[in-house]
């Protein structure tokens, strides 16, 4: 069974209802996994020449190290 919201509600594709807070929540964890994808497939693109770098690396900087990867091959 389906449980429609009213005014607070989403559609989504399937044309079940969700809560727009529950909605927003999916929405911004989309996000975080896109990110996620993008520096995996840097990564992956990449590792021949920084796997070594990368794994004597603090884990709570790898992240932002990769992003400003990315960022300068797109500039």
């Amino acid at each position: 069974m389906v449980k429609r919201y009213g005014t607070s509600s989403m559609e989504c594709e399937n044309g079940i209802y969700v809560l727009h807070a529950e909605y927003e929540k999916v929405l911004a964890e989309c996000e975080r996994l896109r990110a996620d994808a993008a520096r995996f497939r840097w990564l992956n693109s990449q590792r021949e020449n920084v796997w070594h770098e990368f794994a004597s690396m603090p884990m709570n900087r790898t992240c932002e190290v990769i992003d400003q990867e990315i960022a300068k091959e797109q500039s």
